[in-house]
C-alpha cells in the first residue's frame, strides 16, 4: 500500500492549496495522468452540494489497483488521495482508514497554515508530509508486512516480487525515519553546543567587560581623590598665606 499522490484544493476558487507525492512519483509515467485526473475532480465537484466523500477506481492490473479517495469538507476544502494497493493486501486494507487520514490532516488546521498566496506554508507542507508517512508506516507496522516472510509464501506466484518490493519499501521507510530522527538529534545536539558556546563566549566577554569597568572605576576613584587632595591642599595653602 502506498499513497502516490495527495492534493488539497480550495473548491471556492478551484485552486490547489498544496500537494504531497513521493520522490519516485516525479519520474513515474503515471504522474501526468494522476495530476490530470485530480484537476478533473477539482473542476467537477461542486462545493455548493455540501460535504461529499467517495472512492473511485482509477486503474486496475493483475497485481495492483489504484483507487482515488476524495472528501469535500464543509469548509470548501477538497482532499484527493491516490492510493496504490497491491492485490495481496486488498483483504487487509480498509477504505475508511484513508478518510480517517483526511480527517486527521484537516483537524490540524489547514487554513491556519495557508500563506497570502493561498498555498500551504512550510509548516503546512511539513505537517502534510509527516501525516502521510506516519499513516503508511503505521499500516505496515500494524499488519507486520515489512517483516513477515510468510507473506511471500502466501502470495500468488506472479505477486511474489511485488510483495518483496513492498517489504523493501517498509524497511526503507523505517530506515528513512531512523535517519531523520538521527539528523534531528544531531541538529539538536549541535544547536545546544552552539548555544553553550555562545553563552560561554558571552560569559567570558561579560567578565572581561566587568574587569575593565572595575579597573576604570578604580582609576576614576583614585583620580578623584588626587584632585580632591590637591584642591584641599591649595585651599589650605591660600588660607594660611592670607591669614599669616
Amino acid at each position: 500500500m502506498s499513497i502516490i499522490y495527495l492534493c488539497i484544493a480550495n473548491q471556492n476558487n478551484k485552486s490547489i492549496i498544496g500537494s504531497y507525492n513521493p520522490i519516485e512519483m516525479e519520474k513515474s509515467s503515471l504522474k501526468d495522468s494522476i495530476e490530470k485526473k485530480a484537476l478533473e475532480l477539482i473542476n467537477k465537484i461542486n462545493p455548493e452540494n455540501g460535504p461529499e466523500k467517495n472512492r473511485i477506481n482509477f486503474q486496475t492490473s493483475s497485481d495492483k489497483i489504484i483507487n482515488i479517495y476524495y472528501n469535500l469538507i464543509n469548509k470548501g476544502i477538497l482532499y484527493i488521495v491516490f492510493v496504490e494497493i497491491m492485490s495481496v493486501y486488498l483483504d487487509n486494507f480498509k477504505d475508511e482508514s484513508i478518510f480517517e487520514l483526511i480527517e486527521e490532516i484537516d483537524n490540524q488546521g489547514i487554513k491556519s497554515n495557508i500563506d497570502k498566496s493561498g498555498k500551504l506554508n512550510t509548516i503546512g507542507k511539513q505537517n502534510l508530509k509527516f501525516s502521510v508517512e506516519k499513516y503508511q508506516n503505521s499500516f505496515f507496522a500494524e499488519k507486520d508486512f515489512a517483516t513477515n516472510p510468510s507473506l511471500i509464501e502466501e502470495a500468488p506466484k506472479d505477486n511474489k516480487i511485488a510483495v518483496i518490493n513492498e517489504q523493501i519499501k517498509g524497511v526503507q521507510n523505517d530506515m528513512k525515519n531512523n535517519v531523520k530522527n538521527m539528523v534531528v538529534n544531531i541538529q539538536d545536539i549541535n544547536e545546544m553546543e552552539n548555544k553553550s558556546s555562545v553563552i560561554k563566549d558571552a560569559s567570558f566577554q561579560f567578565r572581561k567587560d566587568s574587569l575593565a569597568l572595575e579597573k576604570k572605576m578604580k582609576k576614576n576613584y583614585f583620580r578623584s581623590k588626587i584632585i580632591l587632595t590637591i584642591v584641599i591642599v591649595t585651599v589650605l595653602a591660600l588660607f594660611i598665606y592670607f591669614i599669616l
